[in-house]
């Protein structure tokens, strides 16, 4: 009798399922209470082992989850922990992303989303985002000055505004021709 038949007919009769013929690792045993003894576990270890479908991992002295080979983007890593070393971030982070389905979008590249941008205005001065803005004025980080407005530093703005200045005047000098002498 199949394994499927016999565990419906015991939810009808309300009678246990005996599990016989359970092959653990390549070994064949007769029933839980001898895959128990052999592999010096308890058989609510084996019952465990059958409903979450780790057989194989019965009796190793094992904790925790399964390692299993993870593809990401167009690698395949052993583990979750190798991947997490090898991309350097969080194994939570790894997990959630194969858990929701879409692991490749922790190597995918950020897109740019115009609509989220907003424009920002120094002076006369407008770009069209605070990062267009960072790279125009010269600094390093193009993240400076949406940090500086996120934290309302006093001389980060100082900053913004003194390059601003000197860009506008930069830009005044280049676009004015000097005027020509008098004939």
């Amino acid at each position: 009798m199949s394994e499927i038949k016999r565990e419906a007919e015991s939810c009808l009769t309300g009678a246990p399922v005996k599990h016989q013929n359970l092959e653990i690792r390549g070994v064949t045993y007769a029933d839980v209470s001898d895959a128990a003894m052999c592999l010096g576990v308890s058989k609510s270890a084996v019952y465990f082992g059958l409903r979450k479908g780790c057989l194989d991992r019965v009796g190793l002295r094992t904790t925790g989850v399964a390692p299993y080979p993870v593809r990401i983007g167009c690698t395949r890593y052993e583990s979750v922990a190798d991947a997490a070393k090898a991309l350097r971030m969080p194994k939570a982070r790894i997990y959630s992303a194969v858990i929701a389905g879409d692991p490749d979008r922790l190597v995918r590249p950020k897109r740019y989303n115009p609509w989220k941008s907003i424009p920002f205005t120094v002076g006369s001065q407008t770009w069209p985002s605070m990062s267009a803005a960072s790279l125009a004025l010269g600094f390093k980080n193009r993240d400076y000055i949406a940090k500086v407005v996120k934290r309302g530093s006093k001389r980060g703005w100082e900053r913004i505004l003194s390059a601003a200045m000197q860009a506008e005047a930069q830009g005044a000098l280049i676009e004015k021709p000097p005027p020509e002498p008098p004939p």
